[in-house]
């Protein structure tokens, strides 16, 4: 009976063993569960601190720490983290259901001090550092030859140029960062001065199939007032096409106007031909009145009749 609890015991430890997961500075980390499906709940922690979680109806919540705003959840398992820094390194946690897998994150930097243009025979430091792993993980530096070598160039060398590898051991694993390294030689600069008894002269001539050419300083090119020709001829055209434009602006502005005092004059001779209208008005005329002091006559009595 204890052999099979301890079977069962082991094979639970081993299916939620974690993996680990490498990712460069700058770049994005991508960490599975360990499951391919969850019934009810997916929770993401790192520090016991929630990232993120998913409901099996879809519906996300993520926590209130820094990388929770940098990660979401890739097809349903799988937490996804971009711009990775190197306070991410560290344990990670999946919830599924009732199943935890615990998983690490190694955060990789690569640099180099001072600088990755160099010249020959100065002193460079190829830095490579690999977090989130007690104990740090094995760190090497791989020249462009194929052939290891030591961080510290000094002095660097033509060979030197081309992409250098940092390799990164864990767990027999091996895990590749490629740094560039550009090395140019010393410029040396060479001055020649013409003899004492000759002097320099402006024109030079070129025999070739006996004709001479007379090559004489590019004057046309050169810049006047700080400005080279080809400017000094953009802006000769553009205030030219500028004053024709201001006068023909003028001359339709001159134009309208005279139109439109001709318009006006027609108008008003136009309208002192006409012949005037008055209003007339029919009212009925009044009655004439009494004249004063006239009184009016009665009238005379009917005559008397005998019976």
């Amino acid at each position: 009976m204890k052999t099979i609890v301890w079977f069962w015991f082991v094979l639970g430890a081993l299916s939620a063993a974690g993996e680990v997961y490498v990712a460069e500075v700058g770049k994005k980390a991508t960490l599975n569960c360990g499951v391919m499906v969850f019934r009810s709940n997916l929770e993401w922690r790192k520090n016991n601190v929630k990232i993120i979680s998913q409901s099996y109806t879809g519906f996300t919540s993520k926590g209130n720490s820094e990388i929770s705003k940098r990660s979401r959840i890739k097809q349903d398992i799988q937490l996804e983290i971009s711009s990775v820094i190197e306070t991410d390194a560290g344990e990670f946690t999946c919830t599924a259901d009732r199943s935890t897998h615990t998983h690490t994150l190694v955060v990789v930097r690569v640099w180099i001090e001072p600088s990755a243009n160099l010249e020959v025979g100065s002193k460079v430091t190829l830095h490579c550092q690999a977090k989130g792993l007690d104990p740090s993980p094995t760190v090497q530096w791989q020249g462009p030859d194929g052939s290891l070598s030591a961080s510290v160039l000094d002095p660097v060398a033509v060979s030197h140029d081309g992409t250098w590898q940092c390799v990164v051991t864990i767990k027999e694993k091996k895990f590749l960062f490629s740094q560039s390294l550009s090395v140019r030689a010393f410029e040396t600069t060479t001055s020649t001065t013409p003899p004492k008894s000759q002097k320099p002269k402006d024109n030079i001539f070129c025999l070739c199939s006996e004709t001479v050419i007379d090559r004489q300083p590019d004057v046309i090119m050169r810049p006047f007032l700080g400005l080279k020709l080809w400017v000094w001829i953009a802006l000769g055209v553009g205030c030219l096409v500028l004053i024709l434009l201001i006068i023909f602006v003028i001359i339709m502005c001159t134009r309208i106007r005279r139109k439109k005092k001709k318009f006006l004059r027609i108008k008003h001779a136009q309208q002192s031909q006409r012949p005037k209208k008055y209003c007339q008005c029919h009212h009925q005329t009044a009655a004439a009145k009494p004249q004063q002091g006239r009184r009016r006559e009665k009238p005379s009595a009917l005559p008397l009749q005998a019976y």
